[in-house]
């Protein structure tokens, strides 16, 4: 801290430089704000989503108005969400946020929150839309928030069918985690 606010002492002009009751106050008010703007500079790494942890991610969650309990009954998912989950959750409530209401804007946001899931959305021209994903890395906990509709956006007085495949889609002449043949796939 003291190399820091040196660096701002030197800066003063040879006019007032040799005045000490100028240069001791001046380096007062610096020491003094130098703890409040260095807390400031930090605070992005304090409450980044990717890094928050525990209380962190509680105070994201109080101004994302998303509480770590939610507000359902079910036997697969925690009473209270676990930090992996929460995060999820609360990045999935500022992209939401931010999405500008396209298919296309749905696909991105899926993609940023479940990079390694294939999504595909079939609008039914009814107000209604399919939408059906597919990833390895699902696991029961992960897929009734899918299902329930907290990581996808849902559009006001749309309805949305939500299909989930734990299994990978058959396809000719491919074999990869997504596409496989006739026995270990299922068809779409």
């Amino acid at each position: 801290m003291a190399i820091e606010v040196q660096k701002y002492i030197d800066l003063i002009t040879s006019e007032y430089y040799n005045n000490p009751k100028f240069t001791t106050m001046t380096r007062k008010i610096l020491e003094k704000d130098y703890g409040s703007t260095s807390i400031l500079e930090h605070m992005w790494d304090y409450f980044n989503l990717d890094n928050a942890v525990g209380a962190q991610l509680d105070i994201v969650g109080q101004y994302l108005n998303i509480k770590r309990e939610l507000p359902i009954d079910d036997d697969i998912l925690p009473d209270v969400l676990p930090d992996n989950l929460y995060r999820l959750v609360l990045k999935a409530r500022v992209l939401q946020y931010h999405w500008d209401g396209t298919i296309e804007g749905i696909y991105k946001m899926t993609q940023e929150l479940l990079p390694t899931a294939l999504i595909w959305l079939q609008d039914n021209q009814n107000g209604s839309y399919n939408m059906l994903l597919m990833s390895p890395d699902f696991d029961e906990q992960l897929s009734e928030l899918f299902i329930l509709g907290y990581i996808t956006p849902k559009p006001a007085g749309i309805k949305v069918v939500y299909t989930l495949f734990e299994r990978p889609f058959f396809a000719w002449d491919r074999n990869d985690q997504y596409y496989k043949g006739w026995d270990e796939s299922v068809w779409l």
